[in-house]
């Protein structure tokens, strides 16, 4: 009797089995067997008879769309998986999965035509689409606003008005998507800080910066500066920018900002100071010596005026305004020749009489060689 048992067990077991098999459809069977054999198109073409066949079959629509992502139908893959997940949400999981492999791969081959190729058209089409495939792509996003930025530049450097309106709109909304995304992204945060401040919201732009100012990353305390000017706050202005300077001291761009700030808060003994670190770091920024000069002009110390105004002359003879910064620092110093002779090689630059101004500079020991 012991052994009668267990053969009944046995044959039991094996119609459970068949049973289980028998329950898949031949067009799934075989649709599984292409897939081993990677015959995508041959399993594509049984999948949609299983799928006209029995239209809730969400098995069905998964392994389409995982098909299409093997073949790169991107849009296709999209389509099958939204349907798979309204029939059944258990294949949200892997099918989140899916989206965001493929949305890595759409988006890499659009950074890829960028950086290799300039292809800005391209690389936008694939940034778009790896949004679609995953919308949640916040790097995705974040390369599609610069992408914009990119647009916005060729068009306004044409003069096409339009076209440069609708993706500076562009670039806001996409910006705005992936500062939603993500709200403690340091970058976006500043971006959406900056568009604030343009859209003549630089109150919002402090709110959502704020949190950030113990932050080291200097583009939080550049937005901030920026939002604080727009209040005609200067003097948080200038504490932004200090913050800056501390995360890295040797950023001219920001030290020559701050001299600015200090020039035109009458500070001249910091703004020159500030000029010349700015001269230290780039030895040949004019731009820099010759703010040095009038800050010191303006703050009485003639001598180092005109050390760094004459530097200035020698460097760009053919600017009938150097020749003028020189000429009062001059007059200032009852250098009255020197006054009168700098103030006639202005006249005379400004005549386009370039024999008489370079005979007249000659006299002082300057030369200039090219018109103006």
């Amino acid at each position: 009797m012991k052994k009668v048992w267990l053969l009944s067990m046995t044959v039991l077991f094996v119609s459970i089995v068949l049973i289980g098999i028998g329950c898949q459809s031949a067009e799934m069977t075989s649709a599984k067997v292409y897939i081993n054999q990677k015959d995508y198109s041959q399993a594509l073409v049984h999948l949609k008879n299983e799928i006209k066949n029995n239209p809730a079959n969400a098995e069905a629509y998964f392994m389409s769309g995982q098909i299409y992502g093997e073949m790169d139908s991107l849009d296709q893959m999209v389509k099958m998986f939204d349907k798979t997940q309204q029939l059944d949400t258990t294949y949200i999981s892997e099918i989140t999965k899916w989206r965001k492999s493929k949305s890595g791969k759409a988006f890499n081959k659009g950074l890829n035509l960028w950086k290799k190729k300039k292809d800005l058209d391209g690389s936008i089409e694939w940034t778009l689409t790896s949004i679609e495939i995953d919308s949640t792509n916040i790097s995705a996003w974040k390369n599609l606003g610069y992408l914009y930025q990119q647009k916005m530049i060729k068009f306004d450097k044409d003069n096409k008005q339009d076209s440069l309106k609708y993706y500076t709109e562009l670039r806001i909304k996409t910006y705005k998507k992936a500062y939603s995304l993500d709200k403690k992204d340091e970058g976006l945060v500043a971006i959406m800080a900056g568009l604030y401040t343009l859209d003549s919201k630089a109150d919002s732009a402090i709110v959502i910066l704020t949190p950030f100012f113990e932050s080291k990353n200097p583009k939080i305390f550049s937005a901030a500066a920026d939002a604080y000017d727009a209040l005609d706050k200067k003097d948080e202005a200038l504490k932004m920018l200090t913050k800056m300077e501390r995360l890295n001291p040797n950023d001219a761009g920001v030290l020559f900002d701050i001299g600015i700030r200090y020039y035109n808060m009458e500070d001249y003994d910091n703004a020159a100071g500030y000029f010349d670190k700015v001269i230290k770091i780039n030895p040949n920024d004019l731009k820099a010596l010759n703010n040095k000069g009038l800050a010191l002009l303006n703050a009485g110390k003639l001598e180092e005026a005109e050390s760094a105004l004459f530097q200035v002359v020698k460097s760009n003879p053919a600017n009938p305004d150097v020749w003028d910064q020189i000429g009062i620092v001059w007059a200032k110093l009852e250098k009255g020749k020197n006054a009168t002779t700098a103030m006639a090689i202005k006249k005379a630059l400004i005549a386009d009489n370039m024999d008489e101004a370079k005979k007249l500079a000659k006299e002082l020991g300057v030369e200039i060689e090219n018109d103006k």
